[in-house]
């Protein structure tokens, strides 16, 4: 078996990350952040409790992740609305 390319491994990593983050905010909306526990999100994204921690050091930076790219994802529609 040939080794992976580089793009492979960054579409591998960028794919796993994606899978944490959405189990991440499923359970969080569910249960609650302090009721989530790693391994919940390691089972519902299909990826080792390692690979969590290979991305996100803690749980709270998951949690700060995702607060990050929510405002990301706002600010631009809240820019929209003062060009009106």
């Amino acid at each position: 078996m040939s080794p992976r390319s580089k793009t492979l491994s960054k579409q591998m990593k960028a794919k796993s990350r994606s899978a944490i983050i959405s189990a991440a905010l499923e359970l969080f909306a569910k249960k609650g952040f302090s009721a989530t526990t790693t391994d919940e999100i390691a089972k519902k994204a299909k990826v080792s409790k390692g690979l969590i921690f290979s991305h996100f050091p803690t749980k709270d930076d998951i949690l700060l992740t995702l607060i990050d790219e929510g405002v990301d994802q706002l600010l631009p529609k809240l820019n929209e609305s003062d060009d009106r």
